[in-house]
């Protein structure tokens, strides 16, 4: 059994496994921004209270997830892993809170 396609059908597969994949990727970083965000947020109410220890913690964690879920992205997107740009814009929210004093 031939299993070819026209091309104009394969052409079309592949553009909805983009959207498939860019609505995938939206929909899991929408979910990992709000933990972030609150990670960042826990840490300034630790710092707030003087427990700088685990402020900087909620910190470290922000940053290790960001860097993860920057990964994941790149991952469901089929993009190459390495981007600058990107991984400066994923990680820039827990670096600001970092120096942020």
């Amino acid at each position: 059994m031939n299993d070819e396609r026209p091309p104009e059908i394969s052409g079309d597969l592949h553009a909805l496994d983009t959207v498939r994949r860019r609505v995938l990727a939206i929909g899991f970083l929408s979910i990992t921004v709000n933990i972030v965000a609150t990670l960042i947020w826990l840490g300034f109410g630790y710092r707030a209270e003087n427990l700088t220890g685990k402020a900087n913690a909620m910190f470290a964690f922000s940053g290790g997830l960001s860097l993860a879920s920057y990964l994941v992205a790149r991952l469901i997107l089929a993009k190459k892993l390495w981007s600058p740009l990107w991984l400066a814009l994923f990680l820039a929210p827990s670096i600001v809170a970092i120096l942020w004093r």
